[in-house]
């Protein structure tokens, strides 16, 4: 046994997705309260994993955050340590689930159609998806969006959402980025628990300098451009390719510059 693992104490947390189940042990106070807050729309009761384990466990002033890899990240720095484990955590669902296309998007439903907002982080997915809940939308994702490419269907995957606070004063554009995130609170009957099929697909990114706008992006730049946020399309190439290719031709897809979360978010509920 490494001389950095301690006996579990507490009980382990069970994550479920679709039908795969992980489970996380970890006798760190704040390691166990974060997995329970960031996960607590996928946790269940105990039942029979079968999408592997993580360990969580502290050794003088670092954390040890074991599973497919295994990281040490000093305890203070919560924001590195917190970030381990949800790689760790979407690592392991990704292996449970490589059929599925696993694209960097929020995603929400208003009754069984959903929109895609696709963008890297920074790019204001979180803050747009928390305007259309306000407005009775449900809520699918807010940073990771798995396709089933066979039904066209984006599922749901509800890690709890956070959204960056909105700056007192300007800042520079490279900074968005780093700004610090809050909860986004959101009711049990919020959460949709079943697959969605998508009406609509759009990239938002957020500038200082531009009024919200739609502009179609269409044929093979929308494909380059969702294929960028493809986290295993190496996994899939030309089903991916051709899957991809054939949503954004059937589907619009749209780019979406804005200053105003407000002002862009209304956009995106006048397409559907």
């Amino acid at each position: 046994m490494p001389a950095h693992t301690v006996p579990f104490s507490v009980e382990p947390l069970y994550l479920t997705f679709t039908s795969k189940q992980l489970v996380v042990q970890t006798e760190v106070p704040e390691a166990h309260a974060f997995v329970a807050r960031q996960y607590r729309w996928l946790l269940t009761s105990s039942g029979q994993p079968n999408a592997g384990k993580i360990c969580i466990t502290a050794s003088g002033s670092d954390l040890h955050v074991q599973g497919l890899e295994e990281k040490v990240v000093p305890r203070q720095h919560a924001q590195l340590w917190q970030q381990q484990i949800k790689y760790e955590v979407l690592m392991h669902f990704m292996r449970a689930r490589p059929d599925l296309l696993w694209l960097h998007a929020a995603a929400a439903a208003r009754g069984s159609r959903a929109v895609v907002l696709s963008g890297a982080w920074g790019s204001g997915k979180s803050t747009l998806t928390a305007h259309l809940l306000q407005s009775g939308w449900t809520y699918l994702s807010d940073d990771i969006a798995p396709l089933n490419m066979d039904t066209g269907e984006v599922l749901p995957f509800p890690q709890t959402p956070m959204r960056r606070r909105v700056p007192t004063h300007e800042i520079p554009r490279e900074q968005v980025p780093m700004l610090e995130k809050e909860e986004i609170p959101l009711a049990q009957q919020t959460i949709s628990r079943v697959p969605c099929c998508i009406d609509a697909l759009f990239l938002p990114h957020f500038d200082a300098d531009t009024k919200a706008e739609l502009a179609h992006i269409k044929g093979a730049q929308a494909v380059l451009l969702l294929v960028a946020q493809c986290l295993n399309f190496q996994d899939h190439q030309e089903k991916a390719l051709a899957y991809l290719g054939q949503l954004c031709q059937k589907k619009s897809v749209f780019s979406l510059p804005y200053r105003d979360s407000t002002q862009a978010a209304s956009l995106i509920e006048k397409i559907l």
